[in-house]
């Protein structure tokens, strides 16, 4: 085995090892979440302030799960899902000024302009466990049972 291919395999296990790391802290921010969405429930009134921790808390919660997905997918498809949450997220939650939504409005759109027309999946590869390529539209298929 070629010494590159030992630095592919270890970074493989690496971000692994990174995924594992951040399905802990999601379900500990999950867990603390919901103890914070009883007692909210249960000993104070809800407002807009309310809502808007809550959201985000949820956010950040979806966006390390998406995170999470292209750490382990690695396609160009599951970054350009992340990069369209964060944006969501900054769009939703944060309070900012007509010009930064037009900016976040206008990033959205690119983002599905270049998924719906530059996007393509061949180019798309995963390393299996040897620190090979395999096509990610193979892996699709044996996925989904061999249906396109």
């Amino acid at each position: 085995m070629r010494f590159s291919n030992k630095i592919i395999k270890f970074i493989h296990y690496f971000e692994y090892v990174i995924a594992g790391m951040l399905i802990i802290a999601l379900f500990a921010s999950l867990i603390r979440l919901s103890i914070w969405l009883y007692n909210t429930l249960m000993h104070h009134s809800m407002d807009a302030a309310w809502l808007s921790t809550f959201l985000v808390y949820v956010f950040s919660i979806v966006i390390g799960l998406e995170f999470l997905k292209m750490l382990v997918r690695q396609t160009s498809g599951s970054v350009m899902e992340v990069l369209l949450f964060a944006i969501a997220r900054q769009m939703i939650v944060e309070h900012s000024t007509p010009f930064e939504n037009l900016l976040c409005v206008v990033s959205i759109t690119i983002l599905f302009i270049a998924r719906k027309y530059f996007y393509v999946s061949k180019f798309d590869v995963k390393y299996n466990g040897q620190g090979e390529q395999e096509k990610t539209e193979k892996l699709e298929k044996d996925e989904s049972g061999g249906k396109p």
